[in-house]
């Protein structure tokens, strides 16, 4: 599904597309595009829709599963120097943040090397932790959505090519999980907290794929497709659905598919017809770019 992100400066020129027919677009000019990366023309549009009807809403209860290590994580900041290579020499303490929490890490002595860890929360509860290169370490931290469980993994060779550096990696140990059910059909749904901030919201689907659907039926998220962004459509039981991303509650506890008649975007297929408001309140319509030639931006986001 083609998504068009908010737009200032353009940020790189990659490619000048002239239109193959259809609406002037083709799949296989954004085949290779990342989830995480969006289209837009050289245009300051502000939404994007594709004409449709949105039809039934589908309210799945989920729950939070707190034994369900995430896919990805973030990188605790200790600030400068980041060249260091090492967070901080024996002995002494480097205090950093991920995800509003406070880490201190304090290096042992021991051989084994690691740090003795302080992880001080947004309510100001204090946990006390050690990790070493051979054992994360998984704590519990109160957040929003209750008390969650969190991986620390400590990498000795993070520098360039596996050379040794430091990093100090912090992951979710949940998700929130329900069943997909429409007509006989039924599938794991699952929803991750991208931010890994403790609460379920939009943010976590701009911060990439934080939807998976067990489109497949083996039992687990994974296959080709099960990952989705906030609004992408997906086939399941012979129709079309998107997430709303907007119905996700904070705590996890619930999120709605919504039933829709645009159809899943297929390769070489033409780009179905885009609808676009700029920031002055014109429209433009995807169909007028026939014939002419389109910019097309990539960027990581």
């Amino acid at each position: 599904m083609l998504r068009m992100g908010k737009i200032g400066a353009v940020t790189g020129w990659h490619r000048l597309l002239a239109p193959r027919g259809g609406t002037g677009l083709d799949y296989r000019t954004v085949a290779a595009m990342s989830h995480r990366w969006m289209i837009a023309p050289l245009l300051l549009a502000a939404t994007l829709r594709l004409p449709g009807t949105d039809g039934d809403r589908t309210v799945i209860a989920l729950h939070l599963n707190r034994n369900a290590p995430a896919w990805s994580g973030k990188t605790i900041d200790f600030g400068p120097p980041q060249d260091s290579l090492v967070i901080a020499e024996p002995g002494k303490t480097r205090e950093g943040t991920v995800a509003g929490i406070v880490v201190r890490a304090t290096r042992r002595s021991d051989p084994a090397g690691g740090y003795v860890l302080q992880l001080t929360g947004g309510q100001g509860e204090t946990v006390s932790a050690v990790v070493t290169p051979a054992a994360p370490v998984r704590v519990e931290i109160r957040r929003p959505a209750g008390l969650l469980p969190y991986r620390i993994s400590l990498d000795t060779n993070a520098g360039p090519n596996g050379s040794p550096r430091e990093r100090m990696l912090w992951t979710a140990d949940y998700r929130a999980e329900g069943t997909l059910s429409i007509g006989s059909c039924r599938a794991l749904l699952a929803v991750w907290d991208m931010t890994l901030d403790g609460v379920f919201d939009r943010r976590d689907f701009r911060a990439g794929t934080a939807v998976g659907i067990d489109l497949n039926g083996d039992g687990k998220i994974g296959g080709n497709g099960e990952y989705l962004t906030g609004g992408e459509v997906f086939e399941f039981c012979g129709r079309r659905f998107f997430v709303d991303p907007d119905s996700l509650q904070p705590d996890g506890s619930a999120i709605t598919v919504v039933e829709t008649s645009i159809e899943k975007p297929k390769l070489g297929a033409p780009v179905p017809t885009l609808l676009m408001e700029t920031t002055d309140g014109a429209t433009l319509r995807s169909g007028e770019w026939k014939g002419k030639v389109v910019l097309l931006d990539f960027w990581a986001s």
